[in-house]
């Protein structure tokens, strides 16, 4: 089977995602059809209630004193809940619809539905999973997949915390061949689907014998931290995968997003 690469983008349908969604296919993903193709992904819309919920819940996770328990109390109420595969749809636009809630809870099931879909109606020998926040440079991104793509059990992706010797792949961006995938839809009755989703995916893959490739990333939180990557900026430094996110969204990150597109271009 030659090795075919889909890329996929998690979106909530609500903004700012919709304005990162159109930058992000006027800069990296332009070149979609060329050497991969592209599929955005979501998940079905929760009203303001559920969302607030959701955003408490998601604060709770992350806190020092709260996480461990909020993580116990959610793997006992839905610990075999969240190991289920939702059914899927595909909107107007061509978007992959998981039949799940859009929460923070549910993220593990939206990844087992896409998963689904991904071994039984294609034939695409690796994903490129990430999120509105990153921009790739593909040119050399897909210099990078010509390396590994060969490697069994393959799960790329950013360190978590560059400090730990885990295996740990950030949430912001990762590549997975096929084989895995299947792998972990096989297994999924033993995935710790209340965890944290991409803390899940790296400790059920490691369980697995995924091989484990770890690519560098860079982080803009401001315009300042963008400025001084322009001014240090050299070519053919190895870098493909930026992850920006401002306390300015969508505005400030739009136009990093541009301008990090123009620089690489130039």
């Amino acid at each position: 089977m030659n090795c075919r690469l889909l890329v996929q983008i998690g979106f909530a349908n609500v903004e700012p995602y919709k304005t990162l969604r159109n930058v992000q296919m006027q800069t990296w993903l332009k070149y979609s059809g060329i050497d991969f193709e592209l599929i955005f992904g979501k998940s079905k819309d929760s009203n303001r209630f559920i969302r607030t919920l959701d955003s408490l819940h998601e604060s709770l996770r992350f806190g020092n004193m709260t996480g461990k328990v909020v993580g116990k109390v959610d793997r006992m109420l839905m610990e075999k809940s969240l190991n289920k595969i939702p059914s899927y749809s595909f909107d107007s636009n061509g978007d992959f619809v998981s039949n799940s809630l859009s929460m923070y809870l549910t993220m593990n099931t939206r990844n087992f539905s896409f998963f689904n879909w991904f071994i039984k109606e294609t034939e695409f020998t690796h994903v490129l999973s990430t999120t509105n926040s990153s921009y790739f440079d593909m040119k050399s991104f897909l210099d990078y997949f010509e390396e590994v793509k060969s490697t069994p059990m393959l799960f790329g992706g950013a360190r978590f915390n560059i400090e730990q010797s885990n295996n740990f792949v950030s949430g912001s961006g990762r590549l997975m061949s096929r084989d895995l995938i299947l792998k972990i839809l096989e297994t999924r009755n033993s995935f710790p689907a209340w965890r944290i989703e991409d803390l899940a995916l790296s400790l059920h893959a490691s369980s697995l014998g995924a091989n484990f490739k770890f690519w560098k990333r860079v982080d803009f939180c401001s315009y300042d931290e963008f400025l001084a990557f322009k001014e240090m900026h050299t070519e053919n430094s190895g870098i493909f995968h930026f992850r920006i996110k401002t306390e300015k969204r969508p505005v400030l990150d739009a136009q990093i997003m541009l301008e990090l597109d123009s620089l690489l271009r130039d």
